[in-house]
């Protein structure tokens, strides 16, 4: 498999704290990789950093072979790098259909001249990302009014509506049962093996992360500190004792 998405020294400073401290990082295409650490780590800062949320203080983030670093994050989305955050991200007062009907068109529209054609054609591409994801049975209810699983599994809906070719989730089954929260695993994995996706996401369940993680990869404090296959870094000595102690 070719690399997809690599940093080198990636780095971003708040102040006197250097919270992702040059972490070089790379990603495989069709690749499922988690990232752990204890809450502080820089996990999400990460994410953000990638996407430019937050701009690096330094190093570089190459997505598909193209230096992408500093670059507006609607022009990331544009390049094929989808983020659902751990708070999501949705219009409540508007339907489910008209949740994913909109970065669906935006897609497919770049003028409103063009609104029209790219309306006709999202149509069947919002019924079948709602099925996709289990909640065409929610087609005409409210967002707001939905519950938290079924709102995550919107947000997948509204992440996958740009098209991405890689997928960053933030973790994904924060605040649903753990039944639920196994379900939405799978349908991520799923939907990665149906669409060629790369998934890299945040998980501080250690089961999910050992059950549906290809490759592991440990922040601790800002720096990268391990990376490897679930048992590479169950017996990773120093992953124990920064992180996982007894958890496994």
């Amino acid at each position: 498999m070719s690399e997809l998405l690599r940093t080198e020294k990636l780095t971003r400073d708040f102040g006197a704290l250097r919270a992702v401290n040059e972490v070089d990082f790379s990603v495989k295409r069709g690749e499922v990789r988690s990232l752990i650490g204890s809450n502080g780590a820089g996990k999400s800062t990460f994410l953000d950093l990638v996407i430019n949320k937050t701009a690096p203080t330094g190093g570089k983030v190459i997505f598909n072979g193209e230096d992408i670093t500093g670059m507006a994050p609607h022009l990331i989305v544009r390049r094929g790098i989808g983020r659902c955050f751990q708070i999501s991200k949705f219009f409540p007062n508007l339907s489910v259909y008209e949740n994913i009907q909109i970065p669906c068109i935006h897609k497919n529209s770049m003028t409103f001249s063009m609104f029209r054609s790219a309306e006709g054609k999202c149509a069947e591409q919002v019924e079948q990302l709602m099925e996709a994801v289990g909640i065409q049975d929610s087609r005409d209810k409210f967002a707001g009014n939905m519950s938290y699983g079924d709102q995550r599994r919107l947000e997948i809906a509204i992440t996958l509506a740009a098209q991405p070719e890689m997928l960053l989730l933030d973790e994904p089954t924060s605040g649903v049962a753990r039944k639920e929260g196994y379900m939405l695993m799978e349908l991520v994995v799923n939907l990665a093996k149906e669409r060629d996706l790369t998934v890299v996401f945040i998980e501080h369940d250690m089961d999910i992360v050992f059950n549906y993680s290809d490759t592991i990869s440990v922040l601790h404090y800002g720096k990268l500190i391990a990376n490897g296959r679930p048992q590479e870094i169950r017996d990773n000595e120093e992953v124990q004792a920064a992180y996982l102690g007894g958890l496994v």
